[in-house]
C-alpha cells in the first residue's frame, strides 16, 4: 500500500511539472458522422509573452475506423495584426508495421504532432489557428477530436 502511494505521488508530481509549461490547450470534438472537407476547426490562443520560445502541437484522438496511415491538415494561422500564414502538415497515425502511433486505451488512440518548434510570438494578442483536413474524403471518418497545444520549449 505504501509503495502504491509513493508511485501515485511521483506520477502526480511528474504530470504537474509537465503541465506547467503549457500555456494553451484546447480540444474540439469532431462530428460523429465525420469531418466534412469544407469545415474548418478554429482555435483562438491569447499570447502575451513575445520573448520565450514555444512549441505548437496538433493533438489528435482517433479510433480504429480511421481509414489511412496518415492525415494531411491545412492550417491557417492568423496573427493579431491580421497577417495570415498558410501551412500543410502531415500527421502519421500508423507506423509502417500497421501499429497505431501514440498512446491509447481500447480502440481510441491519442497522438501529438509538432506543428512548430521553438517559435516566438512576435505580437501580443489572439492567434487564430483554423484547421481543415486535406484528405480525399467528403466526410472523413475515424477522428474523434482535434486540438492545439502551445507549450514553452523545454530547455535542454
Amino acid at each position: 500500500m505504501k509503495k502504491r502511494l509513493i508511485i501515485v505521488c511521483f506520477v502526480s508530481v511528474l504530470l504537474a511539472s509537465c503541465s506547467e509549461h503549457i500555456v494553451f490547450s484546447e480540444q474540439k470534438e469532431l462530428p460523429k458522422y465525420g469531418w466534412d472537407k469544407n469545415d474548418a476547426i478554429a482555435f483562438d490562443a491569447s499570447m502575451t509573452d513575445t520573448l520565450s520560445a514555444y512549441d505548437v502541437l496538433i493533438t489528435l484522438r482517433n479510433d480504429e475506423t480511421y481509414p489511412n496511415q496518415n492525415l494531411w491538415l491545412f492550417i491557417d494561422e492568423t496573427a493579431p495584426d491580421g497577417t495570415l500564414r498558410k501551412d500543410t502538415v502531415q500527421c502519421f497515425l500508423v507506423d509502417n508495421q500497421g501499429h497505431w502511433i501514440g498512446s491509447g486505451v481500447g480502440s481510441l488512440h491519442y497522438v501529438s504532432v509538432y506543428y512548430k518548434q521553438q517559435c516566438r510570438f512576435s505580437q501580443q494578442g489572439i492567434y487564430r489557428y483554423s484547421i481543415k483536413h486535406g484528405m480525399r474524403y467528403d466526410q472523413l471518418q475515424g477522428l474523434n477530436d482535434i486540438g492545439i497545444k502551445i507549450q514553452k520549449t523545454s530547455e535542454e
